[in-house]
């Protein structure tokens, strides 16, 4: 005879079927519960289980007797935690735990737990938390913890210093080898480190280390999904093919559009994203700029290898960013040079007429001549306001340590006379070619109180940097993507911050820097959500599109 049963458990296990419902399992085992679904929960999900029991099966679960119980006409109740929590062996989170020389945080155990009972069974996984919440930690804590050495880690020139730095925190620190420039022989040791940018000249020699796992850090770097051989993308893959295992460390796995996420699944789990082209043609059927389709299959086949979790989840206790615009008046002659340049651009716009193809041609043109306006109206907030604002920040006894970036490289030059000439200001900066010392140079002046400010380019600063001594920081641009000015954001909004960090962008009213404002702000929800949601992002090309659609209707 049929009861009705009633169970509070996590999700363990959710698989499509072909007849599209899904089958769930709820754990942990030896006693388990199955049922099924055409509206899955995600995987770790807390939730109570109401239904028929329809039959009960025994089964033997790792070794211990145990049962499985089928539940027909199943209703769930979802638990208050909006976070997911995966189902992880506490022998694994015990061994995690004892790893590092400071305390970790409970997610970080989780993470680092995760991700080497992944490894330790062969597989791989991506570790997708959001920036600032110590992925390298979790990373370095499960090879720890798994002694699977020797370790290929493939990472930016920038921040190899700083994982080697990271390696010593361990309680037993593997050896380091770091390749630099082009070498003939690899020293043994169990962590080789190499920079992307290596990896064409060194593929032969790394593959004979006889790596037992592999790592890449800012994996959003080979998310090319059809590179040609010799780009990095397609050599990332080779060798993660070669030795498995596979970790691939990013707090942004989609920069752009759901196609990108597709090599690192790959990367991941060959054996269950083989091709790009079945991807496609199951998750995106109306083209490259479709939003993405099957959610609910998608969610669960992604689920068991991909981990991510937000600051707002796993560190409520970590201060709140908030992000403001100060749109600012320019000077009247700047604003009449400016007018003068954008009725240039409106004429040439209004010449190229309404023709689709036409538009798309002239898509780069559009591109330097807006990048052209924007310069000039970053230009004319150096003039004043942005003095202004230094100014009166340093102004005050004791001001607190402000990151300051932009684009341009005039703009970063003009920039760092402000502040070193006429504010007397110490400052600390990088630039986009510096070595990795100088830039690891920098950062430690800045965090030990050596320097009032830090001066970076926008793009330079999205990976290895560490600032949270700071809790304020300023952007005098703003560039077509916002996911790399949200990476610069969290630079000062990560472990370690004390206080609410404050983002502000200064935006000259009437100009480009307002319409772009608009665009982002909208992109900038996408990507809040997109990853879990996963909804399609507009790509540069269409933000670009968006800006010139503001001219066209005012040409």
């Amino acid at each position: 005879m049929s009861r009705t049963i009633r169970v509070t458990k996590h999700v363990i296990s959710v698989k499509p079927r072909g007849d599209h419902s899904f089958g769930v399992l709820l754990g942990p085992g030896p006693h388990v519960h199955w049922f099924l679904t055409v509206d899955p929960p995600r995987l770790g999900a807390e939730v109570t289980l109401t239904g028929t029991e329809a039959s009960v099966t025994p089964v033997a679960w790792k070794g211990r007797a145990g049962t499985v119980t089928f539940v027909k006409d199943p209703m769930l109740e979802f638990a208050k935690s909006a976070q997911a929590i995966r189902v992880i062996s506490p022998e694994w989170k015990a061994r995690v735990g004892k790893t590092m020389r400071r305390s970790l945080y409970k997610y970080q155990i989780d993470g680092g737990a995760w991700l080497a009972s992944q490894i330790a069974s062969g597989k791989g996984g991506i570790l997708a938390d959001e920036q600032g919440l110590g992925k390298s930690t979790q990373t370095i804590a499960a090879l720890s913890a798994t002694r699977l050495y020797p370790t290929l880690l493939v990472c930016p020139m920038s921040i190899k210093i700083n994982w080697a730095r990271e390696f010593q925190c361990a309680v037993d620190p593997p050896t380091i080898t770091m390749i630099s420039g082009r070498v003939s022989h690899i020293d043994v040791a169990d962590v080789v480190i190499v920079n992307y940018d290596l990896l064409a000249k060194s593929e032969e020699l790394l593959r004979r280390i006889n790596a037992r796992s592999t790592v890449f850090d800012e994996a959003h770097l080979v998310k090319e999904p059809l590179p040609s051989p010799s780009h990095r993308a397609a050599i990332a893959t080779r060798i993660a093919m070669h030795f498995g295992r596979t970790i691939l460390l990013t707090g942004t796995p989609i920069m752009n559009h759901p196609r990108e996420i597709w090599r690192l699944l790959h990367m991941a789990d060959p054996a269950a994203w083989p091709e790009l082209a079945d991807f496609e043609t199951r998750y995106l059927p109306r083209g490259p700029k479709s939003s993405l389709e099957n959610k609910a299959e998608f969610h669960a086949r992604v689920q068991p290898i991909f981990f991510r979790r937000l600051k707002a989840e796993v560190l409520p206790d970590l201060p709140p960013k908030s992000r403001r615009s100060i749109l600012v008046e320019l000077d009247t002659l700047d604003m009449r040079a400016y007018r003068e340049a954008e009725e240039h651009f409106l004429r040439w716009l209004r010449d190229q007429g309404s023709d689709e193809d036409a538009r798309r041609a002239a898509r780069a043109v559009s591109l330097t001549k807006l990048t052209a306006l924007r310069r000039l109206a970053a230009n004319a907030k150096m003039r004043r306001v942005v003095p202004d604002y230094l100014a009166q920040w340093f102004d005050r006894p004791n001001p607190p340590p402000i990151v300051l970036f932009a684009h341009h490289a005039e703009v970063l030059s003009k920039l760092h006379d402000l502040c070193v000439r006429r504010l007397g200001l110490r400052i600390a900066a990088i630039g986009g070619s510096d070595s990795v010392t100088k830039r690891q140079a920098a950062v430690d002046a800045f965090q030990a109180g050596q320097a009032h400010a830090f001066l970076a380019p926008i793009g330079a600063a999205g990976v290895g940097l560490n600032l949270h001594r700071a809790a304020d920081a300023l952007f005098i641009e703003r560039i077509w993507t916002p996911a790399r000015m949200l990476q610069a954001e969290d630079r000062i909004h990560r472990v370690g911050t004390e206080r609410p960090v404050t983002i502000t962008y200064i935006d000259a009213a009437g100009t480009v820097d307002e319409k772009l404002l608009s665009v982002l702000e909208s992109k900038q929800e996408i990507i809040d959500h997109t990853l879990d949601e996963t909804d399609s992002l507009v790509s540069v090309a269409a933000t670009l599109d968006s800006v010139l659609e503001m001219y066209r209707g005012a040409a």
